[in-house]
């Protein structure tokens, strides 16, 4: 599981995930590696990231590198149709690989709109607009609990976007620390916090990290002295 958060806006994506991958291990959620969840395509408009089965969400970032897709709306047919019929017939399966998987996909459409979709699992995977379009620009926060949307109210009045996003994934971590691992939304936020912004044309395109989590030598060394028990 991963935390995700982005800012829809009309001419402009930026999206924000930690790099964090957790396991149980003894009934415990407890570091395994780091990795980047998401994956830029430019040739599509578009960014492919997820939340759930890594699994799976790597196999849909392989796939992506080998479509016909211009824009969001194409791509987000074709993961969609990938994804659902490999469900329905056993190239995909969630019960082998345990778990449940969102797919999202931000970009911008043949006439230049921004949009935002997901993909569940749950709902087979069919395609739902969430931003853009005639929703308009929205932020998307991932996990949202009320707890975390109170405490980032006031963080979205900043203007910087960068600034923005490296506060909210730091309340979101502050507050599931303390919820402790029992906890069934807790997600194992940890890693430092990658950031992508891109623009309608994709003339620019930036990934940088915008955060490092004082607990990352931490984890780093749990999953290093570990590296053998998967």
């Amino acid at each position: 599981m991963t935390a995700m958060n982005a800012m829809i806006l009309n001419d402009s994506i930026t999206l924000s995930m930690d790099t964090l991958v957790s396991i149980n291990r003894d009934g415990k959620v407890v570091p395994s590696y780091f990795t980047q969840k998401f994956e830029y395509v430019p040739f599509a408009k578009s960014v492919v990231c997820g939340t759930g089965n890594l699994t799976i969400l790597k196999k849909v970032f392989n796939m992506i590198h080998e479509v016909l897709a211009g824009e969001v709306d194409i791509l987000v047919d074709l993961i969609s149709s990938y994804l659902s019929n490999g469900i329905n017939n056993g190239d995909v399966s969630l019960e082998n690989n345990a778990g449940t998987l969102t797919v999202y996909v931000f970009g911008f459409d043949v006439n230049g709109q921004v949009k935002a979709y997901k993909m569940k699992s749950g709902n087979n995977f069919r395609s739902e607009l969430i931003a853009g379009g005639e929703i308009g620009p929205k932020e998307i926060i991932k996990p949202n609990n009320s707890e975390i949307v109170s405490a980032i109210r006031p963080i979205l009045s900043i203007e910087n976007t960068e600034e923005q996003l490296k506060k909210i994934m730091r309340i979101q971590k502050s507050i599931e620390d303390a919820s402790g691992v029992s906890n069934k939304e807790y997600v194992g936020i940890g890693g430092e916090n990658y950031c992508l912004q891109f623009n309608r044309n994709s003339e620019m395109a930036a990934i940088k990290r915008i955060d490092t989590f004082d607990d990352y030598e931490e984890q780093y060394e749990y999953a290093y002295d570990h590296i053998n028990d998967n």
